[in-house]
């Protein structure tokens, strides 16, 4: 298991205080603090001692895809730069994206060694990586979708999908509106698992990006789907409501519905 000690989180008795008595927040409190490590943190998962290796400073939130072979570690991760705060940007987003965007990056932990390098692998500004839901830490994983703004000027709103392969290649589609968290979801549900004995890995991207996209023009929302391996044709479907649904983080995708209200009240849904 790998944990990210963040040098943006003081816990002192003082600002417990502060918090308990409404003067501040926990979000406020947020901010760099140069006396504090950057740190990872590796607990083997069948017992013994913990590894912990220093890394630059930086925040992470969420992690993309991760293997491990033999004594190293390799995982992709969206940091946030020493300006990060949780100042509310353009009263659209809870950090100062604009000062400070999220960047993909690509980290190596040689655990013999006890070292981390990190790679910048993607410039634009992006967060909530997705990748194969069945398949984390499986060795070969290569792609993660990401809500990302990759027009040149702006970190923000999140208008676009970016979906990122190890191997180089890069996909985007560009929206008229903005979107939430995409998700990935695999056309094979729970047995999408197993790689192909003949292609070990090459149906990891064989399935959907799901996504929720607001248009601001008619105040309503739509979920798209994409075709997770080409993204150049545009959305496959659209899912239109008649409304809008307030701005959410997180997304997941089941291929089980669980519903206990009967059909034929569904049916007769306003939505």
């Amino acid at each position: 298991y790998i944990f990210h000690m963040t040098p943006f989180v003081k816990a002192t008795k003082a600002l417990a205080l502060q918090i308990m008595l409404g003067l501040t927040s926990a979000g406020e409190s947020m901010r760099y603090y140069d006396d504090l490590p950057s740190r990872f943190v590796l607990l083997p998962r069948n017992g013994g001692k913990s590894i912990s290796v220093d890394v630059d400073p930086c925040h992470i939130f969420h992690f993309g895809t991760s293997e491990q072979r033999g004594d190293v570690i390799e995982f992709t991760a969206v940091c946030l730069d020493t300006n990060f705060n949780m100042t509310f940007d353009s009263k659209i987003w809870l950090s100062n994206t604009s000062v400070s965007p999220g960047r993909l990056y690509h980290f190596r932990i040689d655990i013999g060694k006890q070292t981390c390098t990190r790679t910048l692998v993607d410039k634009a500004s992006v967060e909530f990586p997705s990748v194969h839901p069945y398949r984390h830490g499986q060795q070969g994983g290569r792609f993660a979708y990401m809500m990302a703004s990759d027009r040149k000027g702006y970190n923000l709103p999140y208008r676009d999908i970016v979906k990122h392969d190890l191997h180089g290649s890069r996909q985007v589609w560009y929206s008229h509106g903005a979107i939430g968290e995409p998700v990935f979801v695999p056309r094979g549900g729970y047995s999408s698992w197993q790689h192909s004995p003949s292609h070990p890995g090459a149906d990891e991207d064989d399935g959907y990006v799901l996504v929720q996209l607001y248009l601001p023009d008619t105040h309503r929302t739509e979920f798209i789907i994409l075709d997770a391996r080409d993204f150049s044709q545009g959305p496959i479907a659209r899912i239109k409501l008649k409304h809008h649904i307030p701005y959410g983080f997180h997304g997941t995708f089941t291929p089980h519905t669980f519903l206990s209200v009967p059909l034929h009240l569904l049916a007769k849904s306003k939505l």
